[in-house]
């Protein structure tokens, strides 16, 4: 499948017109994303980094719940602290 669109996007690169330069630029985008890389990858940027991942990774939420942790951990200590300088 991937192979059929890279042909197309050669056949509309090879025609020239602004037109089939977009449509061939759709056919590599398609080729690539929803082929290759199973919709995982999205490559529509015009700058670098030019693609960017569409998948979820474990350690994207790592570092905000770490610091939530550290958070929780400090308000009870603090709190203990407080109530035991109360007395």
């Amino acid at each position: 499948a991937a192979l059929q669109l890279c042909d197309k996007s050669w056949t509309a690169v090879s025609n020239g017109t602004t037109g089939d330069l977009r449509q061939a630029a759709q056919f590599a985008v398609d080729a690539w994303g929803g082929v290759l890389m199973r919709g995982h990858d999205c490559c529509v940027l015009l700058a670098a980094p030019y693609c960017y991942a569409q998948t979820i990774d474990i350690f994207d939420f790592s570092i905000p719940l770490l610091v939530l942790l550290f958070v929780m951990l400090f308000v009870c200590v603090s709190s203990k602290s407080c109530a035991l300088w109360l007395r």
